[in-house]
């Protein structure tokens, strides 16, 4: 049972910047030594902290998390509540742009549907109390995240070449993640 907060304050003049950065970071399951789940029981002291991961996650030897670009303006998250009154969670999805033909890019889109991911983006937006930025997981333990990409040429004079990625998973809102993100060597 979760204790609610005394008061849940509107923005009073901080800053609410739409959209996501455009780094997203993408780990498959299978490449995690330790994955660390929400706060539960002790470990939730305060506003916030049971909808937090509890610690880092840690990879296998010569494992990390991808560092995939996305193109400016193109990756928007969205959440879609449960639909009956009585069940928790619904779909997150997150859909970006990454340009280009590049073979790196289509290796890697040309896998990721039959893996299992740990996804992580940054928001626009920082932690009021520690200024660092909301860091947003979408997959978790047993309810890993899919990644598919639709490639588009366009023609020469269309707008945008490249890959229109999708992720999703399953979760009851949003996680944040304030580990450290440990990159791929």
């Amino acid at each position: 049972m979760i204790d609610y907060a005394p008061s849940i304050d509107g923005l009073k003049g901080k800053d609410n910047l739409s959209g996501l950065k455009q780094t997203v970071y993408v780990a498959p399951a299978r490449v995690f030594d330790s994955l660390k789940g929400l706060k539960t029981g002790a470990a939730i002291v305060g506003p916030g902290d049971s909808v937090t991961i509890d610690g880092s996650h840690t990879f296998i030897a010569t494992e990390g998390f991808t560092k995939l670009y996305t193109t400016y303006d193109t990756a928007q998250m969205m959440i879609e509540s449960a639909k009956n009154r009585d069940q928790s969670g619904g779909p997150i999805k997150l859909e970006a742009f990454h340009p280009g033909s590049h073979k790196e890019a289509a290796e890697f889109f040309r896998h990721t549907p039959t893996d299992e991911f740990i996804v992580l983006v940054e928001d626009t937006n920082n932690d009021p109390v520690t200024g660092k930025p909301y860091i947003f997981q979408i997959g978790q333990k047993d309810l890993y995240a899919s990644v598919r990409a639709n490639y588009d040429s366009k023609n020469l004079t269309g707008d945008r070449k490249g890959f229109a990625c999708t992720i999703e998973a399953f979760a009851c809102g949003l996680m944040y993640y304030e580990g450290t993100i440990t990159l791929k060597p």
